[in-house]
């Protein structure tokens, strides 16, 4: 009768099928550990709720359709069309949240990760849409659709006018190009490998990333006019001081979260978890032992890293010629978006890659966020005569 009892109270995880009895407390790092998710989290968050989330998004597509579409007008078109937009991405995005599949991320809640996949999916689209138009459809797109202060040719600014570091003749300051030099893509080097290193989680092959972005720019500075540095800019600024303290901090955080962290070394970690560790140990990572990309152990294993650079560097470069080619201001919210956007596709799909060449591609399938972002990053030819534009993630 007691066993009974204690059976009818117990639950099954889905991925372990190991019963955990409801009224037995477990410590918090076990429960991730085993992967017990149902355990460490609210039972609300692990019901399915599909009517209440459906009568959800009935309501507020209902609401939005009745209060932000606007009565006919001559632009009323293009504004309707603009709010249309978000709302089929925020569709998709709730849709995904309930159905799509789990990734191998679980910290703050699977669903997190869900929404991210399926803004992915959406982002999908939209670059399927851009590869089959012109490029003077899509710049009128942007100006008539997303916002009016696009389409128009941007001003390029070099920094390689004057690469001398003192200039004593300038009554401003002795120093004044270095001085001018530091705009907001300061900022964004040292938060961008700050984020990079959290992706990657090396500092040497992060270190290696940069030294080796700094040679595309050279490569590519014909093309981009901004890409023109001088010699203490690329070296000074920032290999050594945006990127270097951006791959520190980062360095750092992942230490202080104790993320699955990927060195040259192999070594297991058991976590110390007192009462501050607690209040983010939802945002850690169920496992914490570091493991070895072992680069050098095999000629497919070295193919592999190899592979992975050139899909980073693929990415942040199209970041430069998306501003190029269609007129985006650097400082637009549709910048800011694809790089956020970005950083959270690349933890998964990096955690992804990682784990599909660690396992010696043993057939197994290629998780979804992974499949997508390499979607991303393929090529496509371009049609000159038409003006096709060119496949950019």
């Amino acid at each position: 009768m007691v066993d009974k009892e204690r059976k009818s109270k117990a639950t099954t995880d889905a991925s372990t099928q190991t019963e955990v009895i409801a009224r037995d407390w477990v410590p918090t790092h076990l429960l991730r550990h085993f992967s017990l998710e149902s355990e460490a989290y609210p039972r609300f968050l692990y019901k399915s709720h599909t009517l209440i989330l459906l009568g959800v998004i009935v309501i507020i597509l209902a609401i939005a359709a009745n209060t932000q579409s606007l009565p006919p007008s001559a632009t009323s078109f293009a504004q309707n069309s603009k709010t249309s937009i978000k709302y089929i991405a925020f569709s998709i995005c709730f849709f995904g949240m309930i159905y799509l599949p789990n990734t191998l991320f679980q910290r703050p809640h699977p669903a997190v990760w869900r929404v991210i996949l399926a803004a992915s999916v959406f982002y999908l689209g939209v670059l399927v849409f851009i590869l089959f138009q012109n490029k003077p459809d899509v710049l009128r797109f942007f100006h008539d659709v997303i916002d009016p202060n696009l389409g128009s040719p941007l001003p390029e600014k070099s920094y390689a006018d004057d690469c001398r570091l003192y200039t004593p003749e300038n009554t401003t300051s002795r120093f004044f190009n270095f001085i001018d030099a530091l705009d907001f893509y300061i900022l964004a080097h040292f938060f961008g490998w700050w984020v990079k290193m959290l992706v990657v989680r090396d500092w040497k092959l992060c270190m290696f990333l940069s030294i080796f972005f700094e040679w595309l720019e050279i490569t590519f500075r014909h093309w981009l006019p901004n890409f023109w540095e001088c010699w203490w800019d690329h070296v000074i600024l920032d290999i050594l001081v945006c990127n270097g303290l951006g791959i520190l901090c980062g360095h750092f955080t992942v230490k202080w979260l104790q993320m699955k962290e990927y060195r040259w070394r192999r070594q297991m970690k058991q976590p110390n978890l007192n009462s501050v560790q607690n209040l983010v140990s939802f945002f850690k990572e169920a496992h914490f032992d570091k493991t070895d990309w072992h680069m050098f152990s095999s000629t497919k294993r070295f193919l592999a890293v190899i592979w992975y650079v050139i899909l980073v560097n693929i990415v942040d470069l199209s970041n430069f010629f998306n501003k190029y080619i269609l007129w985006i201001p650097a400082n637009h919210n549709i910048l800011l978006y694809r790089v956020l956007l970005w950083a959270f596709i690349s933890l998964v799909s990096t955690r992804e890659y990682y784990e599909y060449i660690t396992s010696d591609f043993d057939g197994r399938r290629i998780p979804a966020q992974l499949w997508i972002c390499l979607l991303y990053t393929s090529p496509s030819p371009r049609d000159r005569q038409k003006s096709r534009m060119p496949s950019s993630a």
